[in-house]
């Protein structure tokens, strides 16, 4: 019998999906996870599922964050890149394309299950390689995700789900896809965060929707596991914002903040979700640069 992935007791099965919390894992302890494990796994990777981006130093310049292309560079070349530049590395799907960490993440989530009760609809793991200092931009997630971290030092700021914050439009907005899920920014707000300085072998969630940002600590690449977990209910809370966003742009009807609406006007919101064009406003950014090794911070603009 393998060994168990995460050891947590009922401190973590109530913190689940509830509130912000960190608990320990042991999933930096796979070789899957080593440098070589890793380089491995981009290299099994479709090109267009490595996302890559840069951005700059200013937490309230969200315009700096920009899409790449990482052209047929292997993954040690990228991994030499991200050590010295500045890059942020989405894998997106490695848990469906490379079915030795898929299996890893189906244990994990068992584990997960069987301690917290909870059951999945679907997982979707993004491994996430990203250069000293790289930085996220305040969003929130459509889905609930844990963030498994396994390499580097990472500070998580994690605030309120209410104005000013975010507000229920555009949380609504962002479900229906009309919005990115990038927010605006005041540096005022930091003071009414939850502030997590993540390391090694340990996984932070928060709840669903919770608007955060995320900033690497200088001196070393981070390497993280971000699995959205899909739920009934993260499923039944997408499906009434966007019932509301449509509602509200077709009627001028506004449900009052927090409250569900009645059976029979969800239910022609939801229609009305299901039969208007679906936006992609979050995946429209235009590839701006190609990641080289030879240009300044592995980053090279297209004209």
């Amino acid at each position: 019998m393998a060994p168990s992935l995460i050891n947590w007791g009922e401190g973590e099965a109530r913190a689940w999906g509830e509130r912000t919390h960190v608990a320990r894992h042991d999933l930096d302890g796979l070789d899957i996870f080593a440098r070589k494990g890793i380089a491995r796994i981009i290299d099994a990777m479709p090109r267009s599922a490595v996302h890559a981006y840069t951005m700059g130093d200013d937490p309230c310049d969200g315009a700096t964050w920009r899409r790449g292309d990482v052209a047929d560079l292997t993954g040690l070349q990228l991994l030499d890149i991200v050590d010295q530049g500045r890059l942020w590395l989405n894998i997106v799907g490695a848990g469906h394309h490379v079915p030795e960490l898929g299996a890893i993440v189906d244990e994990l989530y068992g584990e997960v299950s069987s301690t917290v009760g909870d059951a999945w609809s679907t997982l979707k793991a993004t491994l996430l390689v990203s250069s000293p200092s790289a930085q996220v931009f305040y969003h929130a997630d459509n889905q609930p995700n844990a963030l498994w971290h396994i390499r580097g030092e990472k500070k998580v700021f994690v605030y309120p789900r209410r104005e000013p914050y975010v507000s229920v439009r555009q949380l609504d907005s962002i479900a229906a896809g009309y919005a990115d899920e990038q927010l605006p920014y005041d540096p005022a707000w930091d003071a009414s965060a939850e502030v997590i300085d993540l390391k090694p072998g340990e996984v932070a969630w928060w709840p669903q929707n919770s608007p955060h940002r995320v900033v690497n600590a200088p001196g070393e690449p981070s390497v993280s596991l971000s699995v959205e977990h899909r739920t009934t209910a993260s499923t039944r809370t997408e499906r009434r914002q966007r019932a509301d966003f449509h509602l509200r742009r077709t009627f001028g009807l506004t449900p009052p903040p927090g409250k569900w609406l009645d059976p029979v006007t969800l239910v022609a919101g939801s229609a009305l979700a299901k039969v208007a064009p679906k936006q992609r406003a979050r995946n429209e950014r235009a590839v701006s640069f190609v990641v080289d090794p030879e240009a300044e911070g592995g980053v090279k603009s297209l004209a």
